[in-house]
């Protein structure tokens, strides 16, 4: 089975570890896993690796999202969202106007506290557990970014909110804060992820395509492993050095060249003799390997050598 990432695009009611274990069956492929969690009732883009590429789920984790979220004002929730226990409701008017003043004082670095039904750990036991049990914890706010956060249109008695953000951050939460700072309190009705780095809605596949491309014998919905680095600068390593870096020996500058300058801790794509081979991070002028997608035997292989130091 090839290794590479799935643009899934999660259907409400499934769970995102449903939508690996289901990939997991489909393509007789142990090593499946999913890179940013969405919830049951959410939809969107979930970005699954599959074989050695689970490597890269961090990498993916770490990138922008983008959500397409439905605010309601005027009611509160145990969840943060139109699923809970309504705890308050209120008919309060409120403008587009007033709803893109109140996001302006989300936007940049913010706190959040993560709500109790969520998959925060807390001594061991996940916050949705605790939850669903009657209890309730103290939680420590965390910093998240947000980009950006666009009041779009009103519909009706709910409005639609465009969040750029990183990773971590609570749109659930977010909607009940931006309630708060109305005076009316407000939860999240619908929510779909548009966009988690470069995976979009646009080139992503439902469970029931890949299905039925497999039915087809085909494949083309996996993407090579580095569609998820191509945010990251090039290395291109000197061959000879090939086997010894694979090996786990850093690499001084003059061994590779980069498509462009390096900060410190920068992490970049390493190619070989043009082929893609690892991940790296760049330590006082070196490159250190992180991940590696080509073993020294296979690299040495395809040179015609075996692998040892050149």
């Amino acid at each position: 089975m090839k290794s590479g990432i799935i643009n899934v695009y999660k259907e409400k009611g499934w769970t995102s570890s449903d939508v690996v274990v289901k990939l997991r069956h489909l393509l007789h492929e142990k090593k499946v896993g999913h890179a940013g969690t969405l919830d049951p009732g959410a939809q969107g883009v979930l970005p699954v690796c599959v074989g050695s590429a689970t490597q890269l789920s961090e990498y993916i984790m770490d990138k922008k999202k983008v959500y397409i979220a439905q605010f309601i004002p005027g009611i509160t929730t145990d969840t943060e969202d139109i699923t809970g226990n309504v705890i308050s409701r209120t008919d309060a008017a409120v403008s587009l106007e007033q709803v893109r003043e109140a996001c302006s004082h989300f936007v940049g670095e913010i706190k959040q506290i993560p709500p109790m039904y969520s998959a925060v750990r807390y001594n061991g036991k996940k916050l949705y557990e605790l939850a669903r049990s009657g209890r309730t914890v103290e939680r420590k706010p965390r910093c998240v970014t947000v980009y950006s956060i666009e009041a779009c249109r009103r519909d009706d008695e709910s409005f639609t909110l465009r969040v750029e953000c990183s990773k971590g951050t609570y749109i659930r939460t977010l909607c009940s804060d931006i309630g708060k700072m109305l005076g009316t309190g407000g939860c999240m009705g619908e929510l779909e992820r548009i966009a988690c780095d470069n995976f979009t809605a646009e080139n992503s596949y439902t469970v029931g395509q890949i299905e039925n491309m497999i039915e087809k014998g085909d494949f083309g919905f996996i993407t090579d492993a580095e569609a998820a680095l191509t945010k990251y600068p090039a290395a291109h390593l000197e061959p000879s050095f090939g086997v010894r870096f694979l090996n786990g020996v850093d690499a001084g500058s003059k061994r590779f060249a980069v498509s462009e300058p390096l900060k410190e801790g920068s992490i970049v794509r390493v190619y070989i003799d043009g082929r893609f081979c690892a991940v790296a991070q760049e330590k006082n002028g070196m490159l250190h390997i992180r991940n590696r997608f080509v073993s020294p035997q296979e690299y040495a292989e395809g040179r015609g050598g075996e692998a040892k130091d050149e």
